[in-house]
């Protein structure tokens, strides 16, 4: 099923479903952004125990982007 089908689809639901499907696909997108900052949190405590990363101020950052 193509993104296209799925929305001519949800375009049929009465007006409270719809407010419904939109609620639980936001909730949904909500706890895999959150699940995702989670293991990206994970991920950098690690490499910053394992010496793979150091701490830096927004300036020092700014100097090695420029």
């Amino acid at each position: 099923m193509t993104i296209d089908q799925i929305l001519d689809e949800v375009e049929l639901l009465p007006n409270e479903e719809l407010l419904m499907f939109n609620e639980i696909v936001s909730n949904r997108v909500k706890d895999i952004q959150r699940k995702e900052l989670i293991e990206n949190v994970m991920h950098s405590r690690l490499e910053y125990k394992n010496g793979l990363s150091k701490v830096s101020s927004v300036d020092d950052i700014m100097k090695e982007l420029m």
